[in-house]
Order: structure tokens, then C-alpha cells, then sequence
């Protein structure tokens, strides 16, 4: 038995017949440049002991990222610019809160109406992405969160705060539902898993910027003012700026893909039907432990800021700081978990 050399990969070589005869068939799957280089990134990302190397990993990410199309790259630029507008305003809103005299007990009110806006706002939100265009939806919501933040660094009566506050949650879960729905639409099966933990990623690393971009801002705005209210609202305005910024990636991004032109738009009772025939008896179990970490966490992470400053006497700097060192290790695990998959 001989072997016969094949441009094939080795996984194909077949050993040729006897000596003297006719040589056995040999087959070589064909396969498309795309599939290569996806089989070839995914192989990269190991070490020949198994782990996966950070530098590999990004690698593999930027190489994902290019080959998911025009639409999907800058679905990432207008996520970064939301989330980092939204982490400003998240580290800074309790404590200009705080400089306005509202109490701990007005500054829960006011949380809690843009999460009831957020939860009130969750299944129409879904329903509109199968009928509506990504492009119109998030163009519209980045718009309607800048106005919404605002409001919100502009009111000062209690009644008016909440009633925005509900708004802006109604219009910031737009962004946290349109991961899905984006990346089934504008991105081919093998790279989705790629697609879903950079989105993810992307957050998190606007967070981190956000964080310390955000207790930054107020010592910067106090070279004008020293008015801490001042200040702290100059900042809010600056992240509702940031915020409105990341529709000029949403608005750039193109019509459907073929694939989504052709998938029928389901009327509305289909989407009702549809509804109905959710396990609702896993749903509520599945929600039950998110259900409870939502609360201790709604209980703690919030305030956190205004413990800091009112126990430790920490400026805006500090806390962003504290703050942004958070995220760092959920954003690593996020990042690994394309290739991984």
C-alpha cells in the first residue's frame, strides 16, 4: 500500500490499489472560499493544548466582524455610541437627582418607573421588529432616547420626572431587544454566534468608556461653572448628544437582505397565535431565578453611586472610576463565548 500526495486536505487521502493497478478513486469536497475561512478562523482561535488565546480570539472577531456585512458593522458603531450615552446618564442621573433635594425614597420612585416603562414596553417592541424595517425602528428609538434624557436633565417638578422616566424606559429597551432580531436578519448562520457576543461585548466595553468618561465630565464642566447642579446637567446633556449620535450608524445601515425581504410579514394575529403557544410554564421557571437576582440587584446596583458619595464622600471621577472596572471580567467572558460556541 502507498499513499498518493493530493492537494486535498489529509482527512480525504485515500491509499491507492495494489502495485501495478488502476489507483482508487479520490474525492475532495469542494468547499466555498467563505466556509474556509471560517473553518480556518475557528481553528485558530485554539492552542494545540486546547485553550483559547486572547490575542486569537481577536483575532477571529475582527475577521467575523468584517465578513457579517456592512449593515452588521454598523449596527456595532450606533450600539457602542448608545450604550456609552446610556452609561453616562445611568452614573450620573442619581446624583444630579440628589443635587435637586430628591430623597432615596423619590429617586427609587423614578428608577422604578423607567424599568415598569421598560417591561410595559418588551412585547410590542418584538412584535414591531417582525413587521417593521431594524433600520427605522433603531433610528427612531436613538432619537426618541436622546429627547427622553432630555427631559430628564432638564425637569426638575417630581410629577414630570416620572412620566419621562417611564418614556425613556419604554425607548431604551428597543436597543437591548434589537440584538436578536438584527443579527437572525442582517447575518449568515456560521457567524451569528460571533455576532451575538460582540454585540454583547460592545456594551460592556461602552460601559467601561462610559463609566469613566462620565466622572470625568463633571470636573471638566466645572472650569466653566463650579455649580455642581450645573455641571451635573451639562454632562447629562452631553450624554443625550452622545446618544443621539449613534443614529447616523442606524440611519446608514441599508434596506432588508434578501433573506428578510422574503420571509412573509406576519399579520398580527398570527404574532397573537404565535404568543399563545409559548410554554408559559417554562417561561415562568426560566424567570423565576432572573426574577430574583433582578430584585437584589435592583436593590443595590442603583444606589451605589449615591453610597459612595454620601458614605465615602467619592466625586463623580472616583465613582466612574470604581465603576468602570465592573464590567471588565463579564466583558471577557462575553468576547469568548463566539468562539467557544
Amino acid at each position: 500500500m502507498r499513499w498518493r500526495r493530493s492537494p486535498c486536505p489529509p482527512s480525504s487521502w485515500k491509499p491507492s490499489g495494489p502495485d501495478g493497478g488502476r489507483p482508487a478513486s479520490r474525492s475532495c469536497p469542494r468547499r466555498s472560499a467563505r466556509g474556509e475561512s471560517i473553518e480556518r478562523s475557528a481553528g485558530a482561535t485554539q492552542s494545540p493544548d486546547g485553550d483559547v488565546l486572547p490575542g486569537r480570539v481577536i483575532g477571529e472577531y475582527v475577521r467575523a466582524v468584517q465578513s457579517s456585512g456592512r449593515n452588521a458593522r454598523l449596527y456595532l458603531y450606533g450600539l457602542f455610541l448608545c450604550g456609552l450615552g446610556q452609561s453616562i446618564f445611568s452614573l450620573l442621573f442619581n446624583l444630579y437627582l440628589r443635587e435637586l433635594g430628591v430623597s432615596d425614597a423619590g429617586i427609587g420612585q423614578i428608577l422604578s418607573k423607567i424599568s415598569l416603562g421598560a417591561a410595559v414596553a418588551a412585547l410590542p417592541v418584538a412584535f414591531l421588529f417582525r413587521r417593521v424595517s431594524s433600520r427605522a425602528i433603531l433610528v427612531t428609538a436613538g432619537a426618541l432616547t436622546a429627547f427622553t434624557y432630555l427631559l430628564l436633565g432638564s425637569l426638575v417638578a417630581p410629577e414630570l420626572l416620572l412620566l419621562a422616566a417611564f418614556v425613556s424606559g419604554m425607548v431604551v429597551t428597543t436597543f437591548r431587544l434589537s440584538i436578536a432580531p438584527v443579527v437572525m436578519r442582517e447575518v449568515p448562520p456560521p457567524l451569528r454566534p460571533y455576532l451575538f457576543s460582540a454585540a454583547f461585548t460592545v456594551l460592556f466595553l461602552a460601559a467601561i468608556a462610559g463609566s469613566a468618561l462620565g466622572g470625568a465630565m463633571p470636573h471638566l464642566f466645572s472650569a466653566i461653572r463650579e455649580t455642581p447642579r450645573l455641571t451635573l446637567r451639562w454632562s447629562l446633556w452631553a450624554a443625550c448628544a452622545i446618544t443621539l449620535l449613534a443614529s447616523i450608524p442606524f440611519y446608514r445601515m441599508g434596506g432588508w437582505t434578501q433573506a428578510a425581504e422574503e420571509e412573509r410579514t406576519p399579520s398580527l394575529w398570527e404574532q397573537v397565535r404565535e404568543l399563545t403557544e409559548v410554554d408559559w410554564v417554562l417561561q415562568l421557571k426560566l424567570a423565576l431565578p432572573a426574577t430574583l437576582i433582578g430584585l437584589g440587584a435592583g436593590l443595590i446596583i442603583p444606589f451605589l453611586n449615591l453610597y459612595f458619595r454620601d458614605r465615602f464622600g467619592l466625586t463623580a471621577g472616583a465613582i466612574g472610576i470604581l465603576r468602570s472596572r465592573a464590567p471588565f471580567p463579564s466583558s471577557w467572558r462575553r468576547s469568548c463565548s463566539g468562539p467557544v460556541s
